[in-house]
């Protein structure tokens, strides 16, 4: 039985609600469909204008950041700014003081890491003061507002607002909260052409951001607000009264303490006034070409040692020729790092080409090789120590070397010949050694050797290379005999590389120690054991100097950057003296070069060489103490044997006669002289040998352009007058003027 209802009975009735929750209903309603529409026009907004340095969720950034690069310890070495000479470098909340973090959000944004992007209260507080007064009294702007307006600028309109919360929204949608205050602590406007806190923490107080005090950090919190109004190295007094009101915030906020807030208010900024830092600026900038991406390029450099060696350089380039440059690498052996970088003696002088670093440049290296034919002939088993050489008249096919004094010294031993830097007897050794085999075993090191054929004449200088290469090869004298590639970077490969034996350690020690016995320049002191070697190429084009102790090797080049001859620069005048005393400002060696159980003293005879357990008893006319290597006494080169003379002069002997003693004869020492208008003195001198074509004359350092003295203008009531030679033979006088 079909049973029916009433219709009326199972329909419910409908119950009205009161008006006003109506209306309540249809503006929630509305709210969430604008709240939809507004949704889906952000993706469409997205879509058609994506954010310019965003790209797949990653912020990209439109220039590149300005580079710093640094020494080993920390200091500037130079600054680089961006492509639009803005300084800027990338920075975290982690390399920056806590403090500024504090006093940051303190005053900009306090509830950063709660809103969105936009916190609705500020916006609501900043339109309704609009509203109010007509124009804007406070912005608020969040940090990340602030960001979108940086990244992308706009005009100060509502459209302009309502783009920077779209742009605002698309930061957060992306990145992190910690990403997005990395933005603002990189590219918040400090003043100028300065961005980012740690900018201006270098630029403002010389420090990075890390190390700012309480104090600075409480004004670069607030600078971004008004970045030229409140710069303080233009206007302090304004600077300080923004920076008291962070500091009033923090102290409202319960931030710090009353006493804490009132020691801020009244402590004063240390600011940076000097100049921007520029040390080993060539090396910077051929770093910073390599790496432009790089915001933060770190070096070997150390900058005590760099500023002395600069220091120096400057000083010495004073007395020079108005076209000479100069080039200084120190390398501290144990690390192989290079620890001072000279690359010019005046970036800014052009006329000093100060633009060229010439440790760089390929140069002729003069006698610098020298020592290398000899070590690596000693490992070879062809000469020892006292192995007789000849140093007279010889030709070699069609080569016919000769002295740089076109002098011959006859019979000499081994060590006395590098320590007199004698042609002849090197170049019998490099033709018994092979020049091929001599080549191929200094480029296996990494060194630079460039020539059109491979000769005898490369004893001499006869290739190109580089200051680099000789140092580097030079160092190994101080390694046991194994060349290391030089580090100017810590985390460059070098650092794991285990080097190229290039000779023995008993070899290296054998020339060392006799180029550390070699007779110093005049007036150079220095006691630390260094082994030395100076070098002049043809026409006085190149002045070397490279010495190496325990801990040490420094290497000093002067010539001129164009290839034109230095007139009468030597290196034993020039370079040598430069590098004793950058050796005198480096600190002690803590690694003293020990000689190694290999090396073993024999007693040998000359003309045959062997030791005299050897020889024949009429065979030995003339017996020497050898260092030799496992006390092998390999027998003299037949070229040698039949040029033996019953002659031997020491290295001394030879460097007394290439000296020429100077003595100042026009002006004796202590006189007292009477200043008169153009009354000139002349300056004049005597030698012990003919004097050399050209001597250089000094008042209190200063090179004279003539021999002669114009007393009238002499300011201080004493000088000191020198003059010094070629051979770096010299003499001074004291004079007092009236």
């Amino acid at each position: 039985m079909k049973i029916r209802r009433n219709k009326q009975q199972s329909h419910h009735p409908k119950v009205r609600l009161p008006w006003p929750i109506q209306w309540l209903g249809m503006l929630v309603d509305l709210c969430w469909g604008a709240f939809g529409l507004l949704i889906c026009c952000f993706f469409i907004a997205d879509f058609l204008f994506p954010h310019p340095n965003l790209v797949n969720g990653q912020f990209v950034p439109l220039e590149r950041y300005s580079t710093l690069v640094r020494s080993h310890d920390g200091v500037p070495l130079r600054h680089f700014a961006d492509s639009k000479g803005v300084f800027r470098y990338a920075i975290t909340a982690e390399q920056v003081s806590p403090f500024y973090l504090k006093a940051l959000f303190a005053y900009e944004d306090r509830y950063f890491y709660q809103h969105p992007g936009i916190n609705p209260l500020s916006v609501g507080r900043a339109l309704g003061q609009w509203l109010t007064h007509g124009k804007v009294i406070s912005g608020g702007s969040t940090i990340s507002m602030q960001v979108a307006r940086i990244l992308t600028p706009h005009e100060r309109t509502i459209l302009g607002k309502a783009t920077q919360m779209f742009r605002t929204i698309q930061l957060e949608r992306a990145l992190s909260k910690d990403e997005i205050l990395s933005l603002y602590l990189t590219y918040a406007p400090m003043g100028g052409n300065i961005e980012g806190v740690e900018a201006a923490s270098r630029r403002y107080f010389n420090k990075p951001a890390l190390a700012l005090n309480d104090a600075e950090a409480s004004l670069l919190a607030v600078l971004p607000q008004r970045p030229t109004s409140y710069r303080p190295d233009r206007f302090y007094q304004r600077a300080i009264e923004a920076r008291n009101k962070v500091i009033e915030r923090l102290q409202s906020q319960g931030e710090i303490s009353a006493e804490n807030a009132q020691s801020l208010l009244h402590e004063k900024l240390s600011l940076n006034r000097g100049e921007s830092p520029f040390l080993a600026p060539l090396l910077a900038r051929d770093l910073h070409v390599i790496y432009p991406d790089r915001a933060l390029i770190d070096t070997t450099i150390d900058s005590a040692i760099q500023l002395r060696v600069e220091a120096l350089v400057k000083n010495q380039a004073n007395l020079w020729e108005p076209r000479a440059s100069a080039a200084v690498l120190v390398v501290h052996n144990p690390s192989h790092e290079i620890r001072g970088w000279v690359g010019s003696a005046d970036l800014f002088n052009a006329q000093r080409f100060g633009y060229i670093d010439m440790t760089q440049a390929l140069r002729s290296p003069g006698s610098t090789l020298k020592p290398f034919i000899y070590a690596i002939a000693i490992d070879k088993a062809l000469i020892h120590s006292a192995s007789l050489l000849s140093d007279s008249h010889q030709k070699f096919d069609q080569y016919a070397p000769a002295n740089f004094d076109s002098h011959f010294y006859g019979n000499v031993t081994a060590m006395t010949a590098l320590q007199a830097s004698l042609n002849i007897p090197v170049v019998v050794v490099l033709q018994a050694l092979g020049a091929e085999q001599f080549e191929h075993l200094i480029r296996a090191t990494g060194a630079l050797l460039v020539h059109k054929e491979t000769n005898l004449s490369i004893a001499l200088g006869g290739t190109g290379t580089n200051l680099h290469s000789l140092v580097q090869l030079y160092s190994a004298f101080a390694n046991k005999g194994v060349v290391y590639p030089l580090k100017v970077q810590p985390d460059t490969l070098a650092q794991t590389h285990r080097g190229v034996p290039l000779f023995s350690e008993g070899a290296s020690w054998i020339v060392w120690d006799a180029l550390n016995h070699v007779r110093r320049p005049t007036g150079i002191n220095t006691t630390r054991p260094i082994g030395w070697k100076t070098g002049t190429s043809y026409g006085y084009r190149d002045a070397w100097a490279i010495g190496v102790s325990g801990d040490w090797t420094v290497g000093v080049w002067v010539g001129r950057p164009d290839g034109a001859p230095h007139q009468n620069a030597y290196g034993i005048t020039y370079a040598a003296p430069l590098m004793f005393r950058i050796f005198d400002a480096l600190p002690k060696d803590q690694h003293p070069i020990h000689r190694p159980d290999t090396v073993v003293d024999k007693l040998i005879c000359w003309p045959q060489g062997r030791a005299v357990a050897q020889t024949k008893p009429d065979a030995c006319e003339q017996k020497f103490e050898a260092k030799t290597l496992n006390g092998w006494t390999p027998p003299t080169l037949p070229s040698q044997l039949a040029r033996f003379q019953p002659n031997q002069p020491t290295a001394d002997d030879i460097q007394r006669q290439q000296r020429i003693d100077l003595k100042i004869t026009s002006l004796k020492a202590g006189s007292h002289l009477f200043r008169q208008p153009g009354i000139l003195v002349p300056l004049k001198s005597s030698c012990l040998n003919p004097c050399p074509r050209k001597l250089n004359w000094y008042l209190d350092g200063q090179l004279l352009s003539q021999p002669r003295l114009d007393l009238d203008k002499i300011r201080n009531n004493s000088a000191v007058v020198s003059v010094s030679d070629e051979f770096g033979n010299s003499d001074s006088v004291t004079i007092y003027l009236h």
